[in-house]
């Protein structure tokens, strides 16, 4: 399947299904739905050399004062460092900012140039990055996608939590 293919499909122009995978304006609402679902039903991935997929993203659950805590800004820090050392950019992406929808997540990515995807600071809410996973690879830190091919960082907060305690009390030490 190529671009013409997929244009003579929706009976429209080349141009116009490059408009829809560039995400770009010019294209009416459902002509867009249209060719995006014709893209999906068809599996069709634009040719993009990988060398143009040169960013690294890490998606980034937002709260208030989230980048204030030291734990984000040291995780932020050495991803960034890594990122760079491979020879990609690191590219800060808002979970908010993020489609929701698999075929509008992987035009974002080819728009964007994302080669693949770190997750942090994730709830139960957002389950629907389990579509994402054959997209481009995903990495979750701090939180786990049951039932799924995602691999995730975790750390042993509850044994940790239950270690310092122990410590303080073994020390004397009565109000914590």
């Amino acid at each position: 399947m190529n671009i013409y293919e997929i244009a003579k499909k929706a009976g429209v122009s080349p141009t116009t299904v490059s408009r829809v995978i560039n995400d770009r304006e010019g294209v009416g609402e459902d002509t867009r739905k249209k060719i995006l679902q014709l893209i999906e039903v068809n599996n069709f991935q634009p040719r993009i050399s990988s060398n143009n997929l040169d960013n690294i993203a890490f998606f980034y659950k937002s709260y208030p004062n989230s980048f204030i805590s030291p734990y984000i800004v040291r995780l932020l820090n050495g991803v960034n460092n890594i990122v760079q050392d491979f020879g990609y950019n690191c590219l800060l992406v808002p979970l908010d900012r993020v489609p929701k929808f698999k075929d509008e997540f992987a035009m974002y990515c080819r728009k964007k140039k994302i080669a693949a995807g770190i997750f942090a600071n994730l709830s139960f809410t957002d389950d629907y990055i389990q579509a994402f996973e054959n997209i481009i690879p995903i990495v979750i830190i701090g939180s786990e996608m049951k039932n799924s091919g995602i691999v995730s960082i975790l750390s042993d907060n509850e044994n940790g939590a239950y270690n310092a305690t122990t410590h303080l009390l073994d020390n004397g030490h009565q109000e914590i």
